[in-house]
């Protein structure tokens, strides 16, 4: 088998490399939403399709081929930059840049097919452009602010990808013009690993992308679930906590009466909706809100407070007996002065229920008595009213 039939399999793994790689990465492409991934991928399909036109070179020894590797390879350089500047979150040039480029890069591709002796002539100033894109395309992953293990063998694999065209440069003007180099038929092969190489790197980078790209996704969820839970655990108006956080910490036995014990109390704001009727709904707020605030300077810092409903809260006071509560809640024996604006104020009257709960009554049975007993405060003072 000689040189030239050496060379040409070489270029035919490295077509059928390029295209697999090609394929491979398209398909991520299309799977993840990776822009950076559809630049590459047509990349490569391009790189394919100038080793195609080298080994149909080999075999017709036409010049137009050269004109073809030339373009493509040009196209090659400029979509795997464009994926790496898309990869680093910075604009990549409009696609519509490509048919400014192409009139100006069919003319250079003329120029220098037909100046050049030999397609070894041709690959000289190519491997010099080659190297100076790969190492545009290499400074443009230092841009990118996650530093990743794929990230950096992608800078690696380009850095390669430079020094090794950087190398045919005088190596090929030294075969061409003074003394044959005859490893140089086997450059081919070293190509074929660098492109796979390349090829392996970008795989890599975007799939470390998705995976940030998910792992930011479940935080975002998560964020959005710890303030959905806040929302339905927290009362908007009052912001004490809500029915359902009561329920929710019941099932987490943080308020179980096994582990725990005191009073609980009940709460009702007497005439509410006369208020919202007299006043209207806005003034009706700034009543419950006052007395929420009248609750909480009475409580503990460590007790419970829910909104209970719309003029109902619910205090849970741990180790707290009924005769320190009691004492607790005759400052409610009073009005509640709450101002509504405009200098003006309106009384209102809060009734109140307690009970014990723990190794004798649980929390469910104590809330029942402490209603029943709310109840029936609010009917004796309204009688003594009478």
């Amino acid at each position: 088998m000689g040189v030239e039939d050496v060379a040409a399999i070489a270029v035919l793994f490295q077509s059928a490399g390029s295209i697999l790689l090609g394929v491979i990465i398209g398909q991520l492409a299309q799977i993840l939403s990776s822009r950076a991934a559809r630049w590459w991928s047509a990349a490569w399909f391009a790189f394919a399709v100038a080793l195609i036109s080298v080994r149909f070179f080999i075999a017709f020894q036409a010049s137009a081929l050269s004109v073809v590797y030339l373009l493509f390879e040009w196209l090659f350089l400029f979509l795997l930059w464009c994926g790496c500047r898309e990869l680093t979150g910075r604009s990549t040039p409009p696609r519509a840049m490509l048919f400014y480029l192409l009139p100006i890069a069919v003319v250079a591709a003329i120029v220098l097919a037909r100046s050049a002796r030999t397609f070894n002539d041709v690959f000289i100033y190519e491997a010099a452009v080659m190297s100076i894109s790969a190492f545009a395309s290499y400074r443009e992953l230092l841009r990118t602010v996650a530093s990743t293990r794929g990230v950096a063998a992608m800078r690696a694999a380009l850095g390669l990808f430079a020094v090794l065209y950087a190398a045919y440069v005088p190596l090929f003007l030294m075969h061409t013009n003074f003394t044959p180099i005859p490893m140089l038929a086997y450059s081919s092969f070293a190509d074929l690993l660098v492109s796979i190489f390349v090829g392996c790197t970008m795989v890599l980078v975007i799939a470390e992308a998705e995976n940030r790209r998910t792992t930011d996704l479940v935080s975002e969820l998560e964020q959005a679930r710890s303030v959905v839970e806040q929302r339905l655990h927290t009362d908007a108006l009052t912001e004490a906590l809500s029915r359902h956080a009561f329920h929710w910490m019941k099932q987490g036995a943080e308020v179980a009466t096994e582990a725990l014990s005191g009073s609980v109390v009940m709460i009702d704001i007497d005439g509410l909706k006369e208020i919202n009727d007299t006043y209207g709904h806005d003034c009706g707020d700034m009543v419950i809100r006052a007395v929420a605030n009248a609750l909480r300077a009475v409580i503990r810092g460590d007790d419970l407070l829910f909104r209970w409903g719309g003029d109902e809260f619910v205090a849970i006071l741990p180790n707290l007996p009924e005769r320190v509560v009691a004492q607790r809640l005759t400052v409610f024996d009073r009005p509640i002065a709450v101002a509504i604006g405009n200098g003006r104020e309106i009384a209102c009257r809060i009734s109140c229920g307690y009970s014990e709960f723990g190794a004798q009554q649980n929390i469910d049975d104590a809330m029942r008595v402490a209603d029943q007993r709310m109840y029936e405060r609010r009917q004796a003072r309204d009688a003594q009213r009478k």
